[in-house]
């Protein structure tokens, strides 16, 4: 289970490998936290960042990731 205060952590990477952006959410009584990447009006619309990206999970404060995937960004 979660307890109070517990959260994720998302290290949002970008195809050229650099971290666009890290979003933290507060787990849910689920154990969920809902994380999303805005993309109209952005740099990844202007500079057209599309491709392959990697999503980073952390839990809490930990250093390393308790999860990656990757998920694709398509004109």
């Amino acid at each position: 289970g979660t307890n109070t205060g517990d959260h994720q952590r998302v290290e949002l990477v970008a195809p050229n490998g650099q971290v666009y952006e890290t979003v933290t959410g507060r787990l849910d009584d689920k154990g969920q936290a809902d994380v999303r990447l805005m993309l109209g009006g952005t740099f990844i619309e202007e500079f057209q960042l599309h491709g392959t990206w990697k999503a980073r999970v952390y839990y809490n404060s930990a250093e390393a990731p308790v999860k990656e995937t990757t998920f694709e960004v398509v004109p």
